[in-house]
């Protein structure tokens, strides 16, 4: 009877494992990226990022891995390297074959950026292997599948739920299958992040009234940027800026303006104050960005009135495809900027 009722569970796990979806990643930057050329560049930039610009990042934390590797003289491959913004240092399993089974465990709202693999330099990222397949659960429940490109440099992808901005979740990923190395069989991961805040195709409002695409903007431009105790707008300078790839980006149509961003970028929502959609669809508990809609009003800038105004949201839907996505995240003057009609926020006050 025990062996019939084991018999039976197995056949029941099966199609539950089978209905994971699948996430595929997208990006990387080849199989030759220099990381030690690009921080020697930076170096000799007083005003240079360093590896990474990572002013809208979220961030994440390790918080165990299930084997590591042990130290090699100086050089250490812990879980903290994962988020230490330097690329050429690497977490890397302690397992003796090919890693399969092991593990990392990591606590962030979400995560969209991994960078695959040993990138200290291109040898050694191709000498030693990579995942190739991950298993990802949320709080200790199976979420998907996730499948990486055989690349150096960023991969960029989109976990299938709607990410709390309060909560912070535990995340672990399984490695399920490998890219082997050429020579060891050591799986490594070097960085992973949680990137966000960003409007992809959009256009700012220039002092004089013009139109400038945000791609376009740089560190110094004037802008116009919106007084929201008036409604009315004044001059301000641009100091910070980002460019941040994404994948999955959702469409919002108010008082004649559409606007592609991340569902974590903020805008000012009636009632609400300044939120972002996932903030609001955590805060009102709606299971939808369908459900969301009826309940929003938007603040947009209307030309004709020369002012700030509320108006109801239209749609509001997900669009999935590579982007190129840039915010402003500090301006000496205020927090707010008109991107497509849309009242902005910067990410930092």
């Amino acid at each position: 009877m025990k062996n019939g009722i084991a018999l039976l569970l197995v056949w029941i796990s099966f199609p539950a494992l089978a209905q994971l979806p699948v996430i595929k990643a997208y990006g990387g930057d080849g199989r030759n990226v220099n990381w030690s050329e690009i921080k020697r560049q930076e170096d000799a930039d007083p005003d240079g990022p360093g590896f990474f610009y990572n002013d809208c990042s979220q961030g994440i934390t390790g918080k165990k891995a299930s084997s590591t590797l042990a130290p090699q003289g100086s050089k250490s491959y812990g879980i903290s390297n994962l988020n230490d913004e330097n690329p050429m240092t690497a977490w890397v399993e302690g397992d003796s074959e090919y890693g399969i089974g092991e593990y990392l465990l990591i606590s962030a709202i979400n995560i969209n950026v991994i960078y695959n693999g040993y990138q200290s330099s291109p040898s050694n990222w191709i000498n030693n292997s990579r995942v190739k397949r991950f298993k990802v659960y949320k709080n200790d429940i199976p979420l998907c599948y996730l499948d990486l490109t055989d690349e150096m440099g960023s991969q960029h992808f989109t976990l299938p739920f709607e990410a709390d901005w309060d909560k912070h979740q535990t995340f672990k990923f399984v490695i399920i299958e490998v890219y082997k190395g050429a020579k060891w069989k050591d799986v490594a991961i070097s960085e992973m992040d949680y990137q966000g805040c960003c409007i992809a195709e959009a256009a700012v409002v220039l002092p004089e009234g013009d139109l400038l695409d945000l791609a376009e903007v740089n560190v110094g431009a004037s802008i116009q940027s919106v007084n929201l105790d008036n409604g009315k707008t004044h001059q301000a300078e641009v100091k910070k800026l980002v460019a941040v790839n994404h994948v999955d980006l959702v469409e919002i149509v108010a008082g004649g303006n559409t606007i592609l961003c991340t569902k974590d970028h903020p805008f000012f929502f009636e009632s609400y104050g300044k939120s972002s959609l996932a903030r609001l669809l955590s805060i009102t508990g709606k299971a939808s960005l369908d459900e969301l809609i009826p309940v929003l009003k938007i603040l947009v800038w209307d030309s004709k009135v020369g002012k700030a105004v509320f108006v109801p949201v239209d749609k509001a839907k997900s669009v999935e495809g590579k982007y190129q996505t840039f915010s402003i995240l500090e301006l000496n003057n205020g927090d707010t900027y008109i991107a497509n009609g849309f009242v902005s926020a910067t990410y930092k006050q």
